[in-house]
């Protein structure tokens, strides 16, 4: 049985939170050493880990940092409250050079009702521990950690009932990364270990037995993989040499010609690949992403990706965009947006309500809800539980319960439904080359409440909604909503609409929320906004004339800071020199 020993550092708990159940079903027993005062991310995967039925191990005395946590705070958190009932909890104790048996004694006796994992880690009389523990029926485990715990400290503590588990580090640090080869070995105490004369084996994973609290990006990065008669891997760029093995491998070709492509103990048949743009990536699409190869009918195998390319920020404590670069690499074309895959489906029930009736209108809109995110990889693969294909398909059908019965959109005399109405309308005055300036954009429909007409907007939004609510409070007034309401009045003069109808719809993990807001206007304010567009549009002119903006210094502030605001504070005489240097035109991509 496996013992890996993990101090509580967020990623380490987080892996044992979400691999809780293979942890459970292949006999291994994690030891974990708290290193942070705060234990909200260890109690959470403790209780996952107790669901699941996974034995494990919690050392109570850490001694792992220049300010270990403190005993008496686990005890009190812990072992005396949210894990008091837990039964395939083992308390753990470090008997170290300077431990003293009596505390270690003193502990067994308190909490007699949990199981005891005693680490020896450094104390030397075996025979001074085995005579004091061995009137007591809770130690099931007797943990040496291999240069601190000899033959002869080990064979005093044998005893029928208590197994005897040894932790071999099996890292072997570098000073630089770079100094890592490319192969070495890291154990085989897990085919060996009944040779020791033991029941149980561990390590201290690939981060090994050294602990710093301290740490940074590397200029040389070193991926460090275990592995059980691995066939090979890829280095580099692997995204799409990845695609490129899984097509070979499934056509049961020989892999050859792979860049980065290496196996074990060989050198790399091609050099890395570098891809400069990264809509040449083929991920993460979603038809990438699970691959079904033909040996495997019925399974689905899931193949998680992380990619880091780049930081924008100048952080005076990090030199990883100095390493990694500035100039942030992404994707060009624009994925569509969980709320206009949203918009998009709910026009399609709008258009389809009166045909076909609210049941089978539902139908059509999440057909084409699933169409969409299908396309969208953002939508499909996202982990953001709010904003998932999952959640989408909650938040329409709620949505058609909310409302689905009552205020439809308009339908015109022609019979043409009154949803998604594009426009572009002339503002009724001139650009200095004679042509008239229009105002574009598109209506999400009208709304008809019997008495009253509405221009019909929808919102999606993780904000609480109230009618005091902040979120609501800053479309009063508001850039898009006064457009919306002037386009509608000069497309319909005749309907006097009322205003801008906001139908907000908060969406959370377990549910969604709607409320409609109205925002009225009428002809003086319309003829006021119209005014100040045009006024507006004739200061930008002028600018553009003169070939020169200014700056608007107000706005470097907003939507916590503007990624260029450094440039503009800059010397305008050097200023050129900079953007060219650490920036790329769109036109030269």
């Amino acid at each position: 049985m496996y013992y890996p020993y993990l101090r509580g550092k967020q990623f380490e708990l987080i892996l044992l939170r979400d691999k809780a159940e293979f942890i459970a079903g292949n006999n291994i027993k994690p030891i974990i050493e708290p290193v942070k005062s705060d234990f909200k991310s260890l109690t959470r995967a403790f209780k996952v880990l107790n669901e699941k039925g996974v034995n494990c191990t919690l050392i109570v005395n850490p001694q792992a940092g220049q300010e270990p946590v403190k005993t008496s705070h686990i005890l009190k958190e812990l072992i005396d409250d949210s894990f008091k009932d837990y039964r395939n909890l083992s308390i753990g104790y470090i008997l170290h050079a300077k431990s003293k048996i009596s505390d270690l004694i003193a502990l067994i006796k308190k909490y007699d009702t949990f199981n005891f994992s005693i680490l020896h880690y450094g104390y030397t009389n075996g025979k001074e521990v085995a005579s004091a523990i061995k009137n007591f029926d809770n130690i099931k485990n007797h943990i040496f950690i291999d240069g601190f715990a000899g033959k002869l400290y080990q064979r005093h503590l044998k005893k029928d009932g208590i197994k005897r588990v040894l932790i071999r580090d099996g890292f072997k640090p570098q000073r630089k990364n770079s100094l890592y080869p490319y192969s070495e070995h890291f154990s085989d105490l897990h085919i060996t270990y009944p040779d020791e004369g033991i029941d149980g084996f561990g390590d201290f994973l690939i981060v090994g037995d050294d602990y710093t609290e301290t740490g940074g990006p590397a200029y040389a990065v070193a991926i460090h993989l275990t592995y059980l008669d691995a066939d090979m891997g890829i280095r580099g760029e692997g995204e799409s040499a990845f695609i490129e093995l899984l097509n070979i491998l499934e056509a049961k070709r020989e892999p050859s010609g792979i860049p980065g492509l290496y196996f074990p103990r060989r050198p790399i048949q091609c050099e890395t690949r570098r891809i400069k743009k990264l809509d040449d990536f083929p991920l993460p699409l979603p038809e990438i992403h699970i691959w079904t190869p033909s040996t495997l009918k019925d399974e689905e195998i899931w193949l998680p990706v992380q990619t880091r390319r780049g930081c924008p920020m100048d952080c005076s404590y990090c030199s990883t965009a100095a390493i990694e670069g500035r100039i942030i690499r992404k994707y060009q074309f624009h994925f569509k947006s969980f709320l206009g895959d949203a918009k998009e489906a709910l026009e399609t029930y709008d258009k389809t309500l009166k045909v076909l009736g609210k049941e089978k209108a539902l139908m059509e809109a999440l057909a084409c809800a699933f169409t969409k995110a299908k396309a969208c990889p953002l939508i499909l693969a996202s982990e953001e539980n709010t904003k998932n294909l999952r959640t989408l398909i909650r938040t329409i059908i709620w949505y058609v319960e909310e409302y689905g019965d009552t205020a439809p959109a308009l339908e015109f005399p022609n019979g043409v439904i009154a949803s998604e109405l594009e426009f572009a309308l002339p503002l009724g005055t001139k650009a200095s080359t004679g042509e008239d300036y229009l105002i574009y954009g598109k209506l999400d429909g009208i709304l008809d409440l019997g008495d009253e007409l509405w221009i019909r907007e929808r919102k999606s939004s993780r904000s609480t909604i109230t009618s005091k609510s902040f979120y609501l409070k800053r479309y009063h007034p508001d850039t898009q909503i006064s457009t919306y309401d002037l386009a509608g009045s000069l497309l319909f003069p005749d309907l006097r609409l009322e205003g801008v109808m906001i139908e907000q719809c908060q969406t959370a993990v377990s549910f969604a929320r709607f409320r409609r807001h109205e925002i009225r206007r009428v002809d003086a304010q319309r003829e006021e906004f119209l005014r100040d567009i045009k006024v507006l549009i004739k200061q930008a002119e002028t600018c553009l004339l003169d070939g020169y903006m200014p700056k608007n210094e107000k706005a470097c502030d907003a939507n916590f800071g503007c990624d260029y605001r450094k440039y503009c504070d800059m010397n305008p005489l050097s200023r050129d020199i900079f953007m060219q240097s650490e920036l790329i035109r769109i036109d030269e991509r």
